[in-house]
């Protein structure tokens, strides 16, 4: 869904399932930070999801 879908199943996706920590899944996540950092539903989860791969709160925001 992360890879195929437009942003708003992007969203949706990431409301219903969460974040999955899984490092396969940061370029998707990535792509979808812009949009959603300001949302602090969105950056707790994303934050969250960070913190459970060891990366910064930052990573996202990183080039």
């Amino acid at each position: 869904m992360l890879m195929g879908g437009d942003k708003e199943v992007a969203k949706n996706s990431i409301l219903y399932w969460g974040i999955i920590p899984h490092e396969k899944l940061l370029p998707y996540y990535k792509a979808a930070w812009p949009e959603y950092k300001n949302n602090n539903n969105f950056r707790e989860k994303f934050i969250g999801f960070l913190n459970e791969l060891n990366l910064p709160d930052d990573y996202f925001d990183k080039e």
